[in-house]
């Protein structure tokens, strides 16, 4: 009898290639090997990184292989994958989808810029400043003055401009870029 050949051996339902081993001889017919369903003689080629060996239509194929990595659907979910493929054919985006900033994201940031600029005339914060309005200290009347005249320009510009956004006349900017398009605060001239 001659020597059993090498039988390849691969999963039913996706095709992957799983093992090898040596064909059992056929019990009813002397001289004939046993392949077994899922099973085939065919050699498979070396498998690249990254990829799986998969059984399909009477040949060795290399297909996409992701198991183990997280993907994301298009709402910035993350989604672990667990079979063979390739996971963009299904939707998934292989780096978390960028989420457009909120109206909050918008509000936070503007408010921390007005308490960052009462904070360059040593106010704790924004409301602090403006509450010397009527300081009888005429500088830091003259600059709560500046600054609320400021906020105001800046919270009206930042809603019209944002409702521009909303209703589609405007694309909407990063955080950083709507920030930079704020007015700078002109501050009064220090007292001699």
């Amino acid at each position: 009898m001659s020597e059993a050949p090498i039988v390849y051996h691969y999963h039913r339902m996706s095709g992957e290639y799983l093992s090898s081993s040596l064909a059992d001889a056929d019990p009813m017919e002397s001289g004939r090997w046993v392949v077994p369903a899922s099973a085939t003689l065919v050699e498979p080629a070396t498998t690249s990184e990254g990829f799986a060996t998969v059984f399909v239509d009477g040949e060795w194929r290399e297909v996409e292989d992701h198991r183990g990595e997280t993907w994301w659907d298009e709402d910035g979910n993350p989604i672990d994958i667990e079979e063979i493929g390739d996971p963009a054919e299904q939707g998934l985006l292989a780096a978390k989808p960028i989420q457009p900033p909120t109206l909050a994201d918008y509000e936070n940031a503007i408010q921390a810029l007005v308490d960052t600029t009462a904070r360059e005339k040593l106010f704790r914060d924004g409301v602090t400043l403006a509450s010397y309005v009527s300081s009888t200290n005429p500088q830091w009347a003259a600059e709560a003055t500046a600054f609320v005249s400021w906020r105001d320009g800046v919270w009206t510009y930042s809603y019209a401009e944002l409702y521009k956004v909303q209703v589609g006349q405007r694309e909407q900017p990063t955080v950083d870029a709507f920030l930079a398009e704020m007015p700078v605060v002109e501050w009064p001239s220090a007292a001699p």
